[in-house]
Formats: structure tokens, C-alpha cells, sequence
């Protein structure tokens, strides 16, 4: 029997898409190594937990 996959829940691709976005304008206007994950989950209009849910930080 095989397992259906299931739809992406609208919500996890919205925020993640907004954080992404984030990420790409400040690596234009800052370059990657002065980036903060506050400075993403800000730019995204996110709390900095909700960053923290949705990907690993390694460092």
C-alpha cells in the first residue's frame, strides 16, 4: 500500500517564502556574513522563534 502525499500546508510555504525573500534582499544590501537571524525575521515581519521552527542554525 502506498502512503498519498499530502499538500504542503499553505502556511509553512508562505513563511518560508517570506523568509527566503528576506534573506536574499539583505544579502544585496548587507552581504551574508553581517546577517542576523534578527535581522531575516525582521525584514520578514516574523517573530525570530518562528525562524527557529522552520530551519536548523548551525555555528
Amino acid at each position: 500500500m502506498q502512503k498519498k502525499r499530502r499538500q504542503p500546508d499553505p502556511r509553512v510555504v508562505r513563511t518560508r517564502n517570506m523568509l527566503k525573500c528576506a534573506l536574499l534582499e539583505l544579502i544585496g544590501e548587507k552581504g551574508y556574513d553581517s546577517i542576523r537571524v534578527q535581522d531575516i525575521a525582521r525584514r520578514a515581519t516574523l517573530n525570530r522563534a518562528t525562524f527557529y521552527l522552520h530551519y536548523r542554525v548551525s555555528g
